[in-house]
């Protein structure tokens, strides 16, 4: 039986043997090339992606602005609170130990909100003053004709301040009331710290709670 060999090679028209890459064209080069012109059109963002992208972006933003500087209010407000309520601490605590009326006293001085702690005894114009935040205002009509009834503190029409005293016992010295504060870019939310009771319980709170 005769045995069948498959001849690889392949003849010209003339008889010579040729290879099959000499003979059929290669298709590599066309294939770069034509890949070469896909990644160069592929790079980079057409004008409509673009577009569809900043308006996204712009969505997400108008979403999150709000919470954003509601958040950045709060955290004002809080720290803003917790200032307050560590002057009328100390100088609860101060009247304590030296045996003599200390007070704290609150102001809006060219548009910022002081405080400062003092022996009742002292000129409060002359010491230095602390600032709170310069986004934070006192609530209160003399401040801003459209404000509620806010800070209730004892007002010193003199030297334009709200003050509370407590006696060598720490107890209150002065009617019973409270400090409101609220920010500058009319913010809806508004924090207080009230002096409670005449032994000088103090009290923080928010909102509707500062009403009472």
């Amino acid at each position: 039986m005769k045995k069948l060999f498959f001849d690889s090679r392949l003849r010209s028209s003339d008889g010579e043997e040729t290879s099959p890459s000499t003979r059929f064209p290669t298709s590599d080069s066309r294939f770069w090339q034509a890949e070469y012109k896909y990644k160069k059109c592929d790079a980079g963002f057409t004008l409509t992606e673009a577009i569809v992208v900043a308006i996204i972006i712009g969505v997400l933003s108008a979403i999150a602005a709000p919470s954003w500087v509601a958040f950045v209010d709060n955290r004002r407000l809080s720290i803003a609170q917790d200032q307050i309520l560590r002057s009328l601490q100390a100088a609860q605590s101060n009247a304590r130990r030296d045996k003599v009326t200390w007070q704290a006293s609150f102001r809006e001085n060219n548009g910022v909100a002081q405080w400062i702690v003092l022996p009742a005894s002292t000129n409060p114009m002359a010491v230095t003053w602390q600032n709170l935040d310069a986004a934070i205002r006192i609530v209160d009509p003399i401040v801003n004709a459209n404000d509620p009834d806010g800070t209730t503190l004892e007002f010193d029409p003199n030297n334009n301040l709200w003050r509370m005293q407590f006696n060598y016992r720490g107890e209150a010295n002065s009617p019973l009331g409270k400090i409101a504060i609220a920010t500058r870019n009319s913010g809806q939310r508004w924090s207080c710290v009230k002096v409670a009771t005449l032994l000088g319980a103090l009290q923080s709170a928010s909102d509707e709670n500062c009403l009472n």
